[in-house]
């Protein structure tokens, strides 16, 4: 039977356009690192510019994903020119 279940999740619940939790992970710090570390994006940047790859994703699913990567909040990625 654990066979089965594995195919049943393969089958009904991976999506085709390979927009999983780690692949959008990775897109995400892509991004993250390209940004201006004057003017960090916010979350809800983060999520129009991956929704402009193909990646349809909510600003608190990209809050969730980055706090699991360890990437600070937009304040807190901030670098303030004295």
């Amino acid at each position: 039977w654990s066979g089965l279940f594995e195919r049943f999740i393969h089958i009904f619940c991976w999506k085709k356009d390979n927009n999983s939790p780690i692949t959008v992970k990775k897109q995400l710090k892509a991004i993250i690192a390209s940004e201006n570390p004057n003017k960090p994006y916010s979350d809800s940047t983060l999520s129009n510019l991956l929704k402009q790859k193909g990646i349809k994703i909510s600003r608190r699913t990209v809050a969730k994903y980055r706090e699991e990567i360890g990437i600070k909040s937009t304040y807190n990625r901030k670098i303030y020119n004295e």
